[in-house]
């Protein structure tokens, strides 16, 4: 209320950009208001496509839940030649999702690779270590997918993989960033598996850049900056900066337009003349057995399923 109540009162119809609100109800309401006065709008958090499909002035950051799952199809089907494992819960909630990650997975070995010569398997893992060795093969690099969000079934699953690796198997395993937030797996689990991440956004520390916000910010506020400070600084200092170069107009020259950013590395794309720009930009985070973190950016050119 007291933000139609804002919009209502003051002339904000000449703005050249609004960053925020962050809450989904807030930002629908000015979200219409940017559209209808052709203002450029950043959605600081969502993953759903539903407003970016409906609003060209709109701008989302995060890439959607199918962005990601695309960029996650295509670099693992360039294992096409190794083992490959898929493990999900075998809920058949989750069905419908498994199903499109795996029809994703093959349009894109298809294109290289003939099927006679792919090595899929597929298992539904239920606190079961017999089931997931029953699947791997010695002597060979296994590569082992699992697109879970979910803590608990991810716990069971990187357990029972490190015991794996205890008995000499080798493998890659391939999944989520937010299993960086979970507390009850022991990190070093992660370099014993060499578990990739898929990650929107990434901290290295060791990065000039990430090292000046963190200065600036202890100068400034007394405190450590969380991700959330990285996260509105790469924001502000991106958009002003093309608002600066381009003007008004700047998402017609996003193309060619590349800072250093903290923690991201944008890359926009605009499904079609009715949508907004979908940041669609991933790392892969690589757990290496010296217990170090690499950062690689596998977004630079467009997903297939992301524009048109």
């Amino acid at each position: 209320m007291k933000l139609r109540q804002t919009l209502r009162e003051n002339n904000l119809r000449n703005l050249d950009l609004i960053i925020g609100p962050a809450y989904p109800q807030n930002f629908s309401v000015l979200a219409r208001y940017a559209r209808k006065n052709r203002i450029h709008i950043i959605s600081p958090f969502s993953r759903s496509r539903q407003w970016v499909n409906e609003n060209p002035q709109l701008i989302q950051i995060y890439p959607s839940k199918s962005a990601q799952l695309d960029q996650f199809a295509s670099h693992i089907s360039n294992y096409s030649d190794k083992n490959m494992i898929l493990v999900h819960t075998g809920d058949s909630l989750y069905y419908p999702e498994i199903r499109e990650f795996k029809n994703k997975i093959f349009t894109y070995i298809s294109r290289d690779t003939s099927f006679a010569d792919v090595r899929f398997k597929e298992v539904a893992f239920r606190d079961s270590l017999f089931y997931l060795e029953q699947a791997m093969n010695k002597g060979e690099e296994n590569v082992i997918i699992v697109p879970s969000e979910d803590e608990a079934f991810v716990t069971d699953v990187v357990t029972n993989l490190n015991t794996l690796s205890t008995k000499g198997y080798d493998m890659r395993v391939f999944g989520y960033s937010n299993w960086q937030d979970f507390v009850n797996i022991e990190i070093e689990y992660f370099y014993n598996i060499n578990l990739c991440l898929f990650a929107s956004f990434h901290v290295d520390y060791s990065r000039p850049a990430v090292k000046s916000v963190i200065r600036k910010y202890r100068n400034s506020f007394y405190a450590e900056p969380s991700r959330y400070v990285f996260h509105g600084f790469d924001i502000s200092y991106y958009f002003l900066n093309a608002l600066y170069r381009y003007g008004r107009e700047f998402e017609d020259c996003l193309y060619r337009y590349d800072i250093p950013l903290s923690h991201s590395d944008y890359r926009f794309y605009r499904r079609n003349r009715r949508s907004g720009l979908e940041n669609v930009s991933l790392y892969l985070l690589k757990y290496k057995d010296d217990l170090t973190i690499d950062r690689v950016s596998i977004s630079r050119n467009p997903p297939a399923s992301v524009t048109e």
